[in-house]
């Protein structure tokens, strides 16, 4: 209804450019690309057209083919629009996130660098890197280091790189720097990453790895989620006793702390003697139970089994959070 209402108002004031600009838009929200794109180019197409129209209607026109997946004339129009009206913020950011989603990180962080987002940089910084073998995967990843030291996307490939590598005191130096300068609220970021990548490992290099990062944590004063890996460690060398004490430490910190909670359930699961019906409804509910997604984001609450940098939902950066209780 208001689209053919404001068709109306179109047909009667063809030299309005505002209006025809806001129907395009009103197609665009209805998913209506088609009539979106060759509005804009009428526009576009229009001869001794006031540069700033031209400049909005190019940019609009961008964000028509970003939606419709035409990538290559997205980037075209847009680049037109930053021609006519330089570095806009809104179009510079545009470009930021196509480059971003084409898996184009060099571009992406040469417009974050234009937008001075040094968070986003680092994280493309460090996505590039992923792409690059040796010193110029090094390279990338102290650049982005040097752009923002609090990068837990940047320290957490480099420590993956330096156990890859083989190079134990590299790694410790590099995880006592990591721990000291992500934020506390997302330093564990790194250690979830790292565990995720020893789990996979059947490599009897692991060992020396893991005990440097019970010395680092060791050193640290008590934080709930780094005495927790600490366990989670110690319990891939199978180092089971000392892994109990750590996990009790947690309890010590926060009674209700879950993860712990179910950690210890299972290693006391083994040693009881149980009526094989209660040991199957017990295996059942310690199964779901670890199916609980633990983090979640901080800004719109979205719930993920898997560590993020950027919330899928709102896109909001390093909101992630740990659900140190069930109702989080």
């Amino acid at each position: 209804m208001v689209i053919k209402q404001l068709s109306e108002v179109v047909k009667n004031n063809p030299d309005s450019i505002e209006l025809y600009l806001a129907l395009g838009n009103l197609f665009r929200s209805q998913s209506d690309l088609e009539r979106a794109i060759h509005l804009r180019q009428t526009i576009i197409a229009r001869p001794n057209l006031d540069p700033k129209f031209k400049a909005r209607a190019w940019y609009e026109l961008g964000i028509d083919y970003k939606r419709a997946g035409l990538i290559d004339r997205a980037i075209y129009a847009l680049k037109q629009s930053k021609k006519i009206l330089g570095n806009d913020p809104n179009i510079l950011r545009v470009l930021a996130t196509i480059y971003a989603q084409s898996n184009d990180f060099k571009q992406a962080v040469e417009y974050y660098e234009k937008l001075g987002d040094p968070i986003a940089q680092a994280h493309y910084l460090a996505k590039w890197s992923k792409q690059k073998q040796d010193k110029e995967k090094l390279h990338l990843l102290k650049r982005a280091l040097h752009i923002y030291i609090g990068s837990p996307e940047a320290w957490l490939e480099l420590l993956l790189t330096n156990w890859k590598d083989t190079k134990i005191k590299e790694f410790k130096n590099n995880l006592e720097q990591a721990l000291s300068n992500i934020e506390k609220d997302i330093n564990f970021t790194i250690l979830e990453g790292i565990y995720q990548e020893f789990k996979k490992s059947t490599e009897s290099k692991l060992n020396a790895f893991i005990w440097e990062i019970h010395n680092v944590i060791s050193t640290i004063n008590p934080d709930i989620l780094l005495t927790y890996y600490n366990a989670l460690f110690l319990l891939l060398i199978g180092e089971e006793d000392k892994a109990r004490i750590w996990l009790e430490k947690t309890l010590l910190l926060n009674t209700n702390f879950w993860p712990a909670r179910l950690v210890l359930l299972k290693l006391d699961k083994d040693k009881q003697s149980l009526p094989e019906n209660f040991r199957l409804h017990l295996d059942f509910f310690i199964e779901k139970a670890s199916f609980v997604k633990k983090f979640n984001c901080r800004r719109c609450g979205l719930k993920r089994e898997v560590i993020f940098f950027i919330c899928p939902r709102c896109s909001s950066w390093h909101s992630i959070a740990f659900r140190k209780q069930l109702n989080d």
